[in-house]
């Protein structure tokens, strides 16, 4: 059973619950226990010693990349926030002093059961900007450049049934001719982050090996070889063998399922959605809890899941990497 972070929580009718309610603008996504670990819990010192150009400060030998920020409550140990809410689990923090940040962790895998989130954190948070949806994918082995701990940031998400999902978003606001009101939609910034950064990741970020191309959404879990193959053969690779999909998971298609929102209630402010995971596996032999090779393949796990908060914390380090997000605020004044 995976622990949350050590934390106080605040309820509805509270002053720092309101406050958080109207001033977070970023969200972190994640859906296995790898993935919450990797921002919760502190990471192995050989693993931080090994990031060259990264700040010490954002992580803690006590809570993991997810840091404790708010004092406002009395407690001589400030602790991250949980707001006490019907529905999903909304864990509130800093990374690095950097950035005030929400976390939600699915229940389960899938895209349904991150739609039903999305859609909870776009009512609850009247100021959200971007959602982060971290964590691990499995890769399609013929891509040059690709290797375990590889990140994947998204340009698209590709369908399984051979749609092409484009760029997540049709735009920041289209006309419905129903309503002839105009209605704003998700909008994924993979492709302006990779053109504003590419040139700095390899000196930058030495411990990271950042690829930007599509996803391909799978409704399950991949495991057997041929059915990977399939999967390369008829979305990974066009017919001149040049990459089609770098990699494959589950929960991708659900950033399209929010637009529901919006078309129920245009004033909610536009979402800004990066979909950025890493390679753990190749999507075959992958071994059973308590089976042989696990223990293995738990540290590719773990690595993958690092590798992907590693990006988000470059990203949260650069001054200006949202700045085409309009008031999008990284650091606050609390109350």
């Amino acid at each position: 059973m995976l622990e949350g972070p050590e934390h106080s929580s605040v309820s509805e009718g509270d002053e720092v619950f309101k406050w958080i309610t109207e001033n977070i603008n970023f969200l972190i996504v994640t859906a296995a226990d790898a993935e919450a670990e990797a921002l919760w819990h502190p990471w192995p010192s050989a693993a931080i010693e090994e990031l060259p150009g990264f700040s010490k400060n954002f992580f803690s030998a006590e809570h993991g990349v997810l840091q404790p920020s708010l004092s406002v409550l009395g407690d001589e140990s400030p602790k991250i926030i949980l707001l006490d809410i019907s529905g999903p689990d909304f864990y509130v923090g800093s990374i690095g002093n950097e950035c005030m940040v929400a976390h939600t962790h699915l229940t389960s895998q899938g895209s349904q059961a991150l739609g039903d989130t999305l859609s909870s954190a776009v009512e609850l948070f009247k100021n959200l900007k971007i959602v982060y949806m971290s964590g691990m994918l499995g890769g399609f082995h013929s891509i040059e450049g690709t290797c375990i701990g590889s990140t994947i940031l998204s340009d698209n998400i590709s369908g399984k049934y051979g749609q092409k999902m484009g760029d997540i978003v049709i735009c920041d606001s289209v006309f419905v001719p129903e309503s002839k009101k105009p209605i704003k939609f998700t909008s994924n910034i993979g492709n302006r982050i990779f053109q504003k950064y590419s040139t700095n990741f390899k000196n930058a970020v030495k411990t990271i090996n950042i690829h930007c191309g599509p996803i391909l959404c799978v409704p399950e879990v991949i495991r057997e070889h041929e059915e990977r193959e399939r999967l390369r053969e008829r979305y990974g690779i066009n017919k001149d063998k040049t990459p089609l999909s770098l990699g494959f998971e589950m929960e991708s298609k659900a950033l399209l399922d929010i637009e529901k929102n919006y078309a129920e209630q245009p004033h909610l402010p536009q979402i800004y959605t990066i979909l950025a995971k890493s390679i753990s596996d190749w999507g075959v032999g992958k071994p059973e809890e308590g089976n042989e090779g696990r223990k293995e393949h738990e540290k590719e796990r773990a690595f993958a899941s690092r590798s992907s908060i590693l990006f988000l914390i470059y990203l949260l380090s650069q001054k200006n990497a949202f700045n085409f997000v309009k008031d999008f605020k990284k650091k606050v004044t609390i109350l």
